[in-house]
């Protein structure tokens, strides 16, 4: 019976048959349909990137909203930008207005105090009204300054939340990280960096300040300006 077999496998015939099968299904897998989207758009080198929604708001729209926050103006240039500023070149926009500025030039001379918060965060929005009545406290003696950490930020939302909060500090927007990066930020908001005139970080402590005698004890502390 083995043999009988055998003799069956090696039947020209038989050979032809496995031949001829295999031949069929090659061809039916090279003219099966196939999707023309790509399994993962992501490995696909033709596929183009969906652009992202633009942020930018209405020109009318936005100026507006500059007008209802009545925010501060910005700092100006006053002295000369110390040799050891970590703000040196450090290029951010002014929300009151719109335009760049170099802020280590801006702040260069006096000392400053920097509240960098966002809008989607929520102790900055309890945190921010101490700094502005803080700074109607300390006059002329320092600069405090609000800096609107979030990159690709949209201005007529920062706008807004200033407003609806009352406060107007002189405010920038840090749209590439550049200024919360020269001044160790580290990644939790609100935070709190203490710089001299001279452009150098005096201190940066983690903490949210509740009230106006808080922020003046640190100022005093950190900078040696009385309030």
């Amino acid at each position: 019976m083995k043999d009988t077999t055998r003799e069956a496998l090696r039947a020209p015939v038989f050979r032809w048959t496995i031949v001829f099968g295999v031949a069929v299904i090659a061809v039916v897998v090279a003219i099966w349909p196939r999707s023309t989207v790509p399994d993962n758009p992501l490995s696909d080198p033709s596929a183009s990137p969906r652009p992202l929604p633009s942020s930018t708001p209405d020109a009318a729209e936005l100026a507006a909203a500059r007008t209802r926050a009545a925010l501060a103006p910005c700092p100006t240039p006053t002295a000369p930008v110390g040799p050891r500023s970590v703000l040196a070149g450090v290029t951010v926009t002014c929300l009151a207005d719109g335009r760049p500025i170099d802020i280590g030039a801006a702040t260069a001379g006096k000392p400053l105090i920097v509240n960098v918060w966002a809008t989607w965060c929520g102790p900055c929005r309890a945190e921010l009204p101490v700094f502005g009545d803080f700074a109607a406290r300390l006059g002329e003696r320092a600069t405090v300054l609000a800096v609107h950490d979030d990159q690709g930020a949209d201005e007529l939302l920062a706008l807004r939340l200033l407003t609806e909060i009352d406060v107007h500090l002189p405010t920038v927007l840090d749209t590439t990280g550049a200024m919360a990066k020269a001044l160790r930020v580290r990644p939790v908001l609100p935070a709190t960096v203490f710089v001299r005139a001279d452009g150098t970080i005096a201190a940066a402590p983690i903490r949210l300040y509740r009230t106006v005698d808080e922020l003046a004890a640190d100022t005093q502390k950190y900078l040696g300006v009385a309030s």
